[in-house]
């Protein structure tokens, strides 16, 4: 049920952000920037992190070495922890690149806001990706209490950022909205895992399982990234075909995943463990 009304919610922010900027193209550039953030949480959460640490760390708890599933755990955060803050710094300092990269087919000025709601969103690819490595202690624990109340917030913080602010602040408003959202979710994601037994202890980044882990994730951060470039190439391809398309074409891939994410995704999060 949670998975249910986080999608309808997520399709209700789509809605509120095309009736505060409409569908004319004021709101391509957001959704083109948002695509950075995206990108990363896709990576790490979308598969990757719980299908290879996850049985993982339910296999040490049955062996009684939890110590052990908490240095893994601490390492994981820290690897994955850097690569969120270079992603982040590297959207930072790289926004007009990214802009060019992202929506090649934009106007002059939308491309420089592109630049700009990229730098606003850049914190928000650091708050998923602690979500995304906190979840998978509490999905090992059969915790679901921050993977479901937390996108209910990320999707309503978007909204009332859109209501309140869109006239003012434009879509700087949704960008601001979401870096809320996403340190709200990361928030209570490491809360939910820390009253799962999760405690922070010297990172194992020597231990073999670890190691072997990261390596067994390499097929499928490869496998996602693909996916990741096609998709970050539709919405530059969508750029170059007159204002409005990325919102077409954002609108029509959330409708077609809905389904996906509602029973699919459910499923695997709560069977995993």
């Amino acid at each position: 049920m949670a998975a249910l009304a986080s999608r309808l919610l997520g399709w209700v922010r789509l809605v509120v952000l095309v009736a505060a900027f409409g569908a004319d193209g004021r709101l391509d550039p957001y959704l083109a920037a948002f695509k950075v953030p995206d990108i990363v949480y896709q990576l790490i959460a979308a598969g990757p992190l719980s299908s290879v640490l996850v049985p993982l760390v339910v296999r040490l708890r049955n062996e009684n070495d939890e110590p052990r599933a908490r240095r893994i755990m601490s390492a994981v955060f820290l690897v994955f922890g850097l690569l969120a803050i270079v992603i982040a710094a590297a959207a930072l300092l790289f926004a007009g690149v990214l802009a060019d990269l992202l929506a090649p087919g934009i106007g002059a000025d939308q491309r420089d806001e592109v630049a700009h709601l990229s730098q606003l969103l850049a914190p928000s690819s650091l708050g998923l990706g602690i979500v995304a490595v906190a979840s998978v202690w509490s999905a090992s624990r059969e915790r679901f209490f921050a993977s479901s109340i937390g996108p209910l917030l990320y999707n309503l913080s978007v909204i009332l950022f859109t209501i309140v602010g869109a006239k003012s602040l434009g879509t700087s408003a949704a960008a601001l909205g979401t870096v809320v959202g996403a340190l709200l979710f990361a928030l209570i994601a490491v809360l939910d895992a820390w009253i799962g037994g999760l405690r922070f202890s010297r990172p194992g980044l020597g231990d073999a399982l670890l190691r072997r882990s990261l390596v067994d994730m390499l097929p499928r951060i490869g496998g996602l990234l693909a996916v990741q470039v096609v998709l970050a190439g539709l919405v530059a391809l969508a750029s170059t075909l007159g204002p409005g398309s990325i919102t077409a074409w954002s609108f029509a891939l959330s409708l077609v995943q809905l389904p996906l994410a509602m029973v699919a995704g459910s499923i695997g999060t709560a069977l995993l463990p």
